[in-house]
């Protein structure tokens, strides 16, 4: 690895690592208060909205950002002028797609099984507009791996629902106080973003640059709605057959569990783009970089899988509540799919994006959505609970996708992948059969606590005494050095 893209690499992925984890250990205890003030109906409310939030995201960013991290510019100027360009861009499109929304806004709350509350949506969607504002000045910092700064306004924005959703949830005793909290964060967002970036925005624009830009998104425009249908399929159809008692206590288990994960994959996903991008023709080095961080991936994400699935109870009681109870399973399930889909895939697309094959990554979607729907639609006829497991199973299609694709089109072999992952898989298949036995041993929460804490510490020792050079990079990495 070249000696300053591995200081880049490493200085982005800690500030970023960092700011992750204090954001979502901030989270879980805003979730543990909300989860024992609101119902899970209003919970189930939320995210109908949030489904119809981030459906319109897609529309409003056309591929922008990811256009202005993977480009090579010739200079400052001509990426601040592009900058320009897709933040009117941005900006148009939000206001047209908040003005439908408000039109039709109880036709929307019908279809996403929320009669009634078209106001409450119309509303809630003036975050779409608010985050249009912040979107290019984040893709700005990406690309230039200024993400210390990102790490700043990440902290001040992850204290808002602390400060704002609570004490509202504490009056209103409603959904209100997700949505004031979610237009809280984004407006500080924006602020915070706008005030500090070096670039600032201007009234220039071209529809040259403008057909540019979409000709390069058009492909992760179809992707993004594919992404968006895998990720919310099943919540429709769940909000469309079930109650809202039965969405929220879906999609509030699997937020949990993708706060977890993303400790992890938000803090280096990001940086991994960016680094990807610079690196797109070099494919000796591209390649290390892959196989290196899918190896650390590996190591902190199957463990983290394994735990979540053999104490899903204890998580569940200690994150939402009693009144949570029935969603451990769903967290269990999903926790263990995640750690080992994440491994394979995430980093996957962010390869096909940053070679500039957003076609593959579209490609990629479409075969998984043409598994997963008829899936979702016969196992949701047997019940709930088919669907949930249906739903997390269904993700070894896309690992095995993920495989063909990587060995097809960008020559990443099978043996090679295996080869990344060979020593994290055997250690979380020998942590796995200690922890089948230990968590077993009692049902008082207490002990559960003490037997997880000290799993975790055995899963530490194992790690070091056999693979000592992997545990020396992954504190390298934790610590934001470099890679011995």
């Amino acid at each position: 690895m070249e000696k300053q893209l591995d200081n880049k690499i490493s200085s982005s992925t800690k500030w970023s690592f960092v700011g992750e984890v204090i954001a979502k250990l901030i989270t879980p205890v805003t979730s543990m208060v909300l989860a024992r003030v609101l119902t899970p109906d209003a919970f189930g409310i939320i995210a109908a909205i949030n489904m119809i939030i981030s459906f319109a995201d897609i529309f409003k960013d056309a591929g922008f950002q990811k256009y202005l991290i993977q480009h090579n510019f010739r200079s400052k100027k001509d990426l601040y002028s592009m900058a320009n360009v897709a933040f009117i861009s941005n900006i148009f499109l939000s206001l047209i797609i908040v003005g439908i929304i408000f039109i039709f806004r109880e036709q929307i709350a019908t279809l996403v099984g929320c009669q009634g509350l078209g106001n409450v949506i119309s509303i809630a969607s003036i975050q779409i507009f608010l985050t249009s504002i912040s979107s290019i000045q984040t893709s700005l910092y990406r690309k230039n791996f200024e993400f210390k700064k990102l790490f700043y306004f990440r902290i001040v924005t992850a204290f808002i629902p602390l400060i704002i959703t609570v004490p509202v949830a504490y009056i209103t005793r409603s959904y209100w106080a997700l949505i004031i909290g979610n237009l809280s964060s984004a407006l500080t967002n924006s602020i915070l973003l706008t005030i500090f970036s070096e670039w600032k925005p201007s009234f220039y624009f071209s529809f040259s640059l403008l057909r540019e830009m979409f000709s390069f998104g058009i492909w992760n425009f179809g992707e993004n709605i594919a992404i968006w249908l895998t990720s919310w399929i099943d919540t429709m159809l769940i909000g469309n057959t079930f109650s809202q008692y039965y969405l929220g206590i879906y999609k509030n288990s699997l937020n949990l569990v993708n706060s977890c994960m993303a400790l992890i994959t938000a803090s280096i996903i990001p940086v991994l783009y960016s680094a990807f991008s610079s690196i797109q023709n070099d494919e000796q080095e591209f390649k290390k970089v892959y196989f290196y961080y899918q190896k650390i991936i590996a190591f902190v994400l199957f463990p983290i899988g394994i735990l979540i699935f053999s104490f899903k109870d204890m998580i569940t009681l200690i994150l939402l509540g009693s009144q949570w109870r029935e969603a451990s399973d769903i967290i269990g399930i999903w926790g263990l799919m995640c750690s080992i889909s994440i491994v394979f895939n995430h980093i996957n697309g962010e390869v096909y994006r940053a070679k500039g094959r957003a076609d593959i990554a579209f490609i990629y979607q479409v075969i998984h959505l043409c598994f997963l729907i008829p899936t979702c639609l016969l196992s949701i006829k047997f019940g709930f609970w088919t669907l949930v497991y249906a739903r997390s199973l269904i993700k070894i299609q896309g690992i095995l996708t993920g495989f063909v694709f990587m060995n097809f089109f960008f020559k990443i072999r099978y043996i090679e992948m295996f080869n990344a992952i060979k020593k994290p898989a055997i250690l979380a298949i020998v942590f796995a059969l200690i922890t089948s036995v230990f968590s077993k041993l009692s049902n008082d929460l207490l002990i559960e606590m003490v037997t997880c804490i000290g799993l975790c510490s055995v899963y530490l020792i194992l790690l070091k005494m056999f693979f000592t050079e992997d545990w020396k990079n992954i504190v390298q990495f934790i610590r934001g050095g470099k890679k011995k």
